[in-house]
Parts: C-alpha cells; structure tokens; sequence
C-alpha cells in the first residue's frame, strides 16, 4: 500500500527530473564574476550551465548485473558505475569502442576501431568490454590479476566472469593505488 505524497522506490525520486532554479543572487555574482574576469579585454561568454537546464535522467536505466558474484559490495558498484559509463548496453562484456560487438571471448578481441572525435580522432582504439580494457592494460592486467595467470605461454581469456574478476582484483589491489 502506497501513501499519498509517499515514493515506495527511494531510487525511483533520484530519476525524477527536479527544476534548479537559480536564485537572481546567484546569477548576479555569476555575472560579476565574468565581468571582472573579462575586464582585461576578454571576450565575456555565458557559460553553458547558465543557459541550459539541469540534464534529465533516463527512467528507463538499467544496468547490467555484474557475472561475477559475492565480494565487497563497494568495488562490485564501482565496478557497475565504471560499465555504466563504459559499456552502457545491453551486452555491455561483448561490445568494442564505437558499439560493435564481438562473439568470440576467448581472448582479448584486439580490433583497432578508428576514433572518428575528439582529441584523439584518426588514431585507433581497441577499447573493448565491459569495462573497455585497451588490450595492452588487458595484458598487463591479466598477467597480474587472471585466475589462470600460469598459463603466461598463452592470451588471457576475455570471458564475461574473467573481465570482472580481473577487474575486481586490480581494484582491490591497494598495492596497485598506492594505498
């Protein structure tokens, strides 16, 4: 039974879209700001988080759960947050950069996809994964972190539950972060 005024899914009033309304104080001082900035002959510009309204969130998010199970609940979401950012799809272990996908797993898919924006545009990325693992970090980090990392005479395995455990590993590595 749900009461009036009463959101049964806490999650759910993170999505709702809020208005941020900004105060005439705020957009004084901001403009205050600028125009002292600007005084030396700068062109004074509206920054884009005046002009534009707070971003909206998808209701219809959804992330994948992890393969791997059990382990320290905070790096299992960290792991989640990364692939939300990384591989937001709905087979987030076989896509490569730029959305293709990749059947066979049984080792790092090394496909080197053009990066046609941004800084890095006409080099080459072979970003691929859940957690879009670059084959050279997949290489140094397998031979660190894989359950079969004896098998050194062979490529590391790119299955689903070796993608999260490699990666669960690395970040729970407090040698690896310098903690």
């Amino acid at each position: 039974m749900t009461h009036p005024g009463v959101n049964p899914d806490p999650l759910e009033s993170l999505l709702e879209p809020k208005p941020t309304p900004l105060s005439p104080w705020a957009g004084w001082l901001i403009w205050g700001s600028l125009a002292m900035v600007a005084w030396g002959g700068m062109t004074l510009v509206k920054p884009a988080w005046v002009t534009f309204p707070a971003a909206q969130f998808s209701r219809h998010l959804v992330i994948s759960p992890l393969v791997m199970e059990g382990g320290d609940p905070y790096l299992r979401a960290l792991m989640r947050t990364i692939s939300a950012s990384e591989a937001n799809t709905a087979q987030p272990y076989h896509v490569i950069y730029g959305g293709q996908y990749v059947e066979d797993l049984s080792q790092h898919p090394n496909r080197c996809v053009i990066i046609k924006a941004g800084p890095n545009r006409g080099n080459c990325s072979t970003a691929s994964g859940r957690y879009q693992f670059l084959n050279t970090t997949w290489a140094e980090k397998a031979r660190q972190y894989h359950p079969h990392q004896f098998l050194r005479w062979q490529n590391y395995s790119f299955e689903p539950q070796y993608q999260d455990q490699v990666l669960y590993r690395w970040l729970a590595d407090s040698q690896a972060w310098g903690i």
